[in-house]
């Protein structure tokens, strides 16, 4: 009776730590990137937010980072209500998301090219992180860039690039 009473103490120490482990990883939210282009269709610009949360859930340690889904970010905050003008909006949606990361971005037309901007905020501060800038002849083009232009973004959360 005791060894059974003692194996579910442990089994109970190991489930309750993890949970606790689980609420402490990292939120990091990407934000859906905004078609600003006239040659963007919005399905394009759902497919670079795609590519952007595909690279963090490949590239971010899931014992230190959670990267959340837009299923997830719905539940918390409708997506209407997620839609950014300014960089600044990132960081408050953000903290409204209860991430401690954010990433947004736009495609926009730049002198007869398209141009991505990625940014990456820290939701508590505002503080910009990082900015990626890329500019294309066509969309394929930058499609072709998000995974190096998101690695670079966040690689500075972990540690392993510029800061």
């Amino acid at each position: 009776m005791r060894r059974t009473v003692g194996f579910l103490l442990v089994v109970l120490a190991m489930a309750l730590s993890h949970d606790v482990l689980a609420q402490q990883l990292e939120l990091v939210a990407v934000l859906e990137v905004e078609g600003r282009s006239q040659r963007v269709t919005p399905q394009d610009a759902q497919w670079a937010t795609d590519l952007v949360r595909s690279k963090a859930a490949d590239m971010l340690d899931k014992r230190r980072f959670k990267v959340m889904t837009r299923e997830n970010m719905d539940i918390i905050i409708p997506p209407e209500e997620r839609r950014c003008i300014e960089g600044a909006c990132y960081a408050v949606v953000g903290k409204k998301l209860q991430a401690k990361y954010v990433v947004g971005g736009r495609l926009t037309d730049v002198g007869g090219q398209i141009a991505l901007t990625l940014e990456l905020y820290e939701s508590s501060t505002g503080q910009l992180l990082g900015s990626e800038l890329m500019r294309a002849k066509d969309l394929n083009a930058i499609l072709d860039g998000v995974g190096e232009m998101a690695q670079k973004l966040f690689s500075r959360i972990t540690g392993s690039g510029p800061g």
